[in-house]
């Protein structure tokens, strides 16, 4: 700011009589004062990066006391009204809504680690649901934006193959304008024998459907992302025509994130990085590809320590593996016939970090961060780090709170919390492992991590379901069935076994073959 306002401060150095002098004076202390608020500031955020990628203080050690409800109120903006929009607006509530509060909105804008994570993830839902009610309207209404533009409040439907859900996802929706997107999406699936499954979407289903299409969609083997070293996803650098895709794929995350669905896809920071608005710098590579990053550590250090670079005969250039062959690409212009030397090994290593972080696949993440920020705009998450928008997207991996869960279950079909069976269930859950405990949560939820908000938040709600012991009814003709889950509901259907140790039996094996979806 004082560089670009250089013509101000000349004219302060001169200014006339003594009057003049004190409000140079005061401008130029408030210009300076400035400077170092927004150094300060910078520097600030540095270290809590730095802190992010190895902890040296704890998490709350850079917070603020919690805030009061008042600060964290929002008001809706003249922006979000549904004027002058049209049926090809993909973000018509971009920004539409704003703290009341102007000081905590320029903190959540420079320094939101000063607010406690689940006061922004508060901040966060409200947004959400100001959202719904602006494009749809809260109760199932028109809302202002869907009358704008034309949108009844029916259900778009849809018909997926289990086999094929993300093609025909993809001819479904992905021309579908991304403020349409956000209203409510009935599926219907279609078996791999070609039958209409039953079942009657109210909600359920298409949690379902997010659940298989992101397993789809993100699997290395769809061949659009690649795990790292670290097994964690980033799309791939070979795959350049198939933009349409990634643009579907981030708007169906986005869509994920916007109904609250968690998703057990896992991405690496430099990618989040990037849905956040940020630029990767040299110590992101280590979350992208570890070995290169030590690599031009060592590279680094060799350099400092006197060593001959120019002996290890590299160029200006990065080489990758693509269907079997070798690909280079210049980092400069020419740069395959420019030896890497000591004089320039610092550029080198600046050049190749930032183009395997940020030019090699700037066209997949291009495509997938514009459809996903048409779901959810960048001023909604630029609030959250790169570790919490992953536990935006896919929950919370610390211990299940198993005391919560069981506060916060239905129970149907005849059972109730007071019976000694299901007193023997929850002393059975509480015993388990970690792991298990997570195998369950995934066999009923799809997902093994809890809402980060707490199971209260599960939507449906989680529901154990009393169901016969035996298919046929008959007891000597088969053996006892095993407990088996409607995902699509978070439902538990699970029988009335004779004894505590068949019931522990049973269920474990069910959860741990994960062969026990039945859809109601």
């Amino acid at each position: 700011i004082v560089d670009s306002n250089s013509n101000i401060l000349d004219s302060l150095q001169s200014p006339r009589g003594s009057e003049g002098a004190k409000t140079a004076m005061l401008l130029q202390s408030s210009l300076m004062k400035l400077q170092l608020l927004l150094v300060a500031t910078k520097v600030f955020n540095q270290l809590c990066v730095r802190n992010e990628r190895r902890q040296f203080l704890q998490v709350d050690a850079w917070q603020w006391p919690p805030l009061v409800a008042s600060d964290l109120a929002l008001r809706e903006s003249a922006g979000s009204s549904g004027e002058e929009m049209t049926s090809e607006d993909d973000s018509a509530v971009d920004g539409a809504f704003v703290m009341k509060n102007s000081k905590i909105r320029a903190v959540l804008t420079y320094i939101p680690q000063v607010i406690p994570f689940k006061q922004r993830l508060s901040i966060f839902q409200s947004l959400l649901e100001l959202d719904k009610a602006a494009v749809y309207g809260g109760d199932g209404s028109h809302g202002a934006i869907a009358a704008a533009l034309g949108f009844g409040t029916s259900a778009v439907r849809i018909e997926v193959r289990r086999d094929r859900i993300v093609d025909d996802a993809f001819d479904a929706l992905h021309d579908m304008p991304a403020v349409r997107l956000k209203g409510k999406v009935q599926v219907e699936f279609i078996s791999g024998q070609g039958y209409h499954e039953a079942g009657i979407d109210g909600g359920g289903l298409f949690k379902e459907f997010l659940d298989a299409f992101s397993k789809s969609a993100f699997d290395p083997n769809f061949g659009l992302f690649v795990p790292t070293s670290t097994q964690l996803l980033t799309p791939k650098p070979s795959v350049h025509l198939e933009l349409d895709y990634f643009n579907f794929i981030g708007k169906m995350m986005g869509k994920a994130l916007y109904e609250r669905v968690l998703l057990e896809s896992e991405f690496a920071g430099g990618f989040l990085n990037l849905l956040l608005g940020r630029t990767n710098s040299f110590d992101d590579l280590y979350y992208l590809d570890e070995q290169m990053y030590r690599s031009l550590v060592n590279l680094r250090q060799f350099a400092s320590s006197g060593g001959d670079i120019k002996s290890l005969e590299l160029f200006f250039e990065s080489s990758r593996k693509s269907d079997d062959q070798v690909v280079d690409k210049e980092l400069i212009p020419g740069g395959s016939a420019i030896r890497v030397d000591n004089s320039n090994v610092h550029s080198y290593i600046h050049l190749l970090s930032h183009y395997k972080q940020n030019l090699e696949t700037a066209e997949q993440c291009h495509a997938f961060v514009s459809g996903f920020r048409s779901i959810i705009p960048l001023e909604w998450i630029r609030m959250f780090s790169t570790r919490e928008l992953q536990l935006l997207i896919s929950g919370d991996r610390r211990p299940i709170d198993i005391a919560d869960m069981q506060r916060h279950v239905h129970y149907a079909s005849g059972y109730h919390e007071s019976q000694p069976y299901i007193q023997a269930f929850w002393r059975i859950v509480s015993e388990m492992s970690p792991e298990d405990q997570g195998n369950l949560l995934r066999f009923v939820t799809s997902c093994s991590r809890q809402p980060l908000m707490g199971f209260g938040q599960l939507n449906p709600t989680f529901c154990i379901q009393q169901t016969p012991m035996y298919s046929s009814g008959v007891e000597m003709v088969e053996s006892p069935r095993l407990p088996s889950a409607a995902t699509c509901m978070n439902l538990l259907k699970l029988p009335k076994y004779d004894s505590e140790e068949m019931l522990k039996e049973k269920l474990l094996y069910a959860i741990r073959s994960n062969s026990g979806f039945e859809l109601s």
